[in-house]
């Protein structure tokens, strides 16, 4: 190990400070995504179009209707929407206070990468995202469509929300898993060669010699 002060962190925290300094970050990403909430619910007509277009824009004219089974569905649903949406838009805001909870444990050359590291996990995960709007969700609502033909199309609300934010989160976070192995690898967390290791592709075996 290195000496200096590249190679420790810059200060010593006490375990108060690291639950002090965690109730800031908790707070301030709060706030970032309330703020964002709040502006969201004011284009939640555009955004209901946008959450339903995949799937209206597979059924016949005059079928493109999703139904509701209790009188607060909607409501509730529109505010989930406006909640998940909000988290999706801070997602920037919230890495960089991920990072500046843990950056005070780093020494000063890993800190050079809290750049890095926030530009590029909010730019997979909005890949991700974007990826599952226009490609997963169409090939999914068009499979299920022809699949379940021959009989009565009656989906709920609910039912599409629960469907469409499943895939959108198992994308969004696939995408992120090229940047999680970047960033251990590059802190030195883990090496190349344990990837490799705990591989569990099977391998053909060498031939015999002749």
């Amino acid at each position: 190990m290195s000496s200096g002060s590249d190679a420790s962190p810059s200060h010593e925290m006490t375990l108060l400070e690291h639950f002090a300094e965690l109730r800031k970050r908790v707070f301030k990403a709060a706030i970032g995504v309330g703020l964002v909430f709040v502006g969201l619910t004011f284009f939640m007509n555009t955004i209901m179009h946008r959450f339903l277009e995949p799937y209206y824009r597979l059924l016949p004219k005059g079928q493109q209707t999703v139904t509701y089974t209790s009188i607060t569905e909607v409501f509730f649903i529109y505010m989930k929407i406006a909640a998940v949406l909000a988290i999706f838009v801070a997602s920037p805001w919230l890495f960089y206070q991920l990072w500046a909870f843990i950056s005070p444990g780093l020494t000063r050359k890993e800190r050079r990468y809290a750049i890095p590291f926030v530009l590029a996990t909010s730019l997979f995960f909005i890949a991700g995202l974007f990826f599952c709007y226009h490609y997963v969700l169409p090939f999914s609502f068009g499979f299920f469509l022809k699949f379940n033909k021959n009989y009565t199309n009656i989906v709920t609300l609910s039912a599409l929300w629960g469907f469409e934010i499943k895939l959108l989160l198992a994308l969004g976070v696939t995408f992120e898993t090229p940047i999680l192995i970047l960033l251990l690898t590059r802190l030195g967390i883990v090496g190349r060669s344990e990837f490799s290791e705990r591989s569990d592709v099977p391998r053909a075996p060498a031939p015999p010699n002749e």
